[in-house]
């Protein structure tokens, strides 16, 4: 690495020199959540334009670090795709030093025991960069101190090179994850800004800075899901799909991190809770990568309730990377109607009415559903008269047919051209019999046909 230099840290008074740890600005612990203040250098007194020396609330500086604003850094706009969201103003290595710094320093004694026993992780990143083709870098540190201030070990970031960014002036990610050493009571963060060469203005840049504990140990709670919002309808029909989703909030409610697949299960329950009687609906998985206390949505559309008739609630229920169960505690309620289909049959129309032995007439038929499923198949259509308007008493022809009838105000039409017999004279009702998946239905027409020789 060009020109690397290491922060001046001396072991009987911390890092740079500060006198005491006691004076320095301490945090609190709060699992998953950052621990630096002013993270993106977005406090200040003065003016942040680069040249001037500007030390950002909450942190201490060694040297001439100082703030500087996007779109106004020597009137140069700065191309940062990362990290989105940064704000108005960024740190810089500063005006005419070599190495420069800034710091500020963490309390950890209040989790000293779960330190102790190896149970915290951290997370460190910032987001770190330079400008236009120099090579300047900045890199962040994080010193794990003893009670008495003296350093345990530290953990750094790698670095942004004038070759990582294509010579833009720009900022990019650098990370770090470990365990906090045991015997850690304090960390200090420490940005540090490195020229190269060793004269001019000092480009290092960076911004985003994050410090984040978390337990290791198993999750003892998990993800618990509550329903956001649903979108589907209060009634359906068992078997069929369902327009409509539900949306969850899944919180992550331990104090450690929880990296990983989630899987989510819905049940339909007829009795308010899910148990042996509940049905499974559908399962899904997801990764995410939960912070503590930290909530994901996730979008579950139901594809189709293949249950009973009857009422159910939907319950929502999850199974962390960990195994932890837990259910929603309430679900959008649905009525599950069972399939049917109820077949009509009437003659639309039968012409010539008057027609001679031997010719033909031309039948029209409608099929009407009033069940809620469509019937298909092979349909057996039966073409007969009736001298007495009772019965079939001349079949005239069966025809099959192939068919969809369609539930609603989508019936099927069906013409036919049937023969009259030779020989048959007389008048008759039109008698017909659709038969179509076991339902069969009749229709007879009253208006007669009239068979002459």
């Amino acid at each position: 690495m060009p020109g690397m230099v290491k922060p001046n840290r001396k072991s009987d008074t911390g890092i740079c020199g500060v006198e005491s740890l006691e004076q320095r600005r301490l945090m609190s612990v709060a699992f998953g959540s950052n621990l630096v203040l002013n993270p993106g250098a977005e406090m200040w007194n003065g003016l942040a334009n680069g040249y001037n020396v500007v030390t950002p609330t909450d942190w201490t500086a060694t040297g001439d670090p100082t703030v500087a604003q996007y779109n106004r850094f020597f009137g140069v706009a700065l191309d940062v795709a990362e990290p989105s969201g940064s704000g108005k103003a960024f740190f810089t290595g500063g005006p005419d030093t070599n190495a420069t710094q800034l710091y500020q320093s963490v309390d950890l004694s209040s989790i000293a025991t779960q330190i102790d026993a190896g149970q915290i992780n951290f997370d460190m990143s910032a987001a770190l960069g330079g400008y236009s083709h120099f090579n300047d870098y900045a890199q962040l540190y994080v010193i794990f101190n003893n009670a008495a201030g003296t350093e345990i070990s530290s953990a750094v970031t790698g670095t942004v090179l004038a070759s990582d960014r294509n010579n833009a002036s720009k900022l990019l990610y650098r990370t770090q994850t470990g365990t906090v050493p045991a015997g850690t009571r304090s960390a200090e963060v420490l940005l540090q800004f490195n020229r190269i060469p060793t004269t001019g203005y000092n480009y290092a840049f960076a911004d985003d800075v994050r410090f984040l504990v978390y337990t290791n140990t198993t999750s003892t709670v998990g993800i618990t899901p509550s329903v956001a919002r649903s979108t589907l309808p209060t009634s359906a029909v068992s078997g069929l799909k369902v327009p409509g989703d539900i949306d969850l909030n899944l919180i992550n409610t331990s104090t450690s991190k929880n990296i990983g697949t989630v899987t989510v299960s819905l049940f339909a329950s007829t009795d308010g809770k899910v148990d042996s009687s509940s049905i499974l609906v559908d399962t899904v998985k997801h990764s995410f990568t939960f912070g503590a206390n930290q909530v994901e949505q996730l979008d579950i559309p139901v594809k189709t309730l293949a249950v009973p008739s009857g009422t159910y609630t939907i319950f929502a229920r999850t199974t962390d990377p960990y195994g932890t169960v837990d259910t929603a505690a309430t679900g959008p309620t649905i009525a599950v109607e069972p399939q049917t289909v109820a077949l009509a049959l009437s003659i639309n129309s039968i012409a010539p009415t008057v027609v001679e032995a031997g010719k033909e007439i031309a039948i029209t038929l409608t099929v009407e559903n009033s069940g809620n499923v469509a019937s298909t198949g092979l349909a057996s259509v039966v073409i007969a008269l009736s001298s007495n308007g009772l019965t079939a008493t001349e079949p005239l022809t069966t025809i099959p047919k192939r068919v969809t009838v369609q539930p609603g105000d989508r019936p099927a039409v069906l013409k036919f051209l049937v023969k009259i017999p030779t020989g048959l004279t007389g008048v008759f009702d039109p008698f017909v019999t659709f038969a179509l998946n076991g339902n069969s239905v009749t229709a007879i027409d009253t208006s007669p046909v009239t068979v002459t020789v």
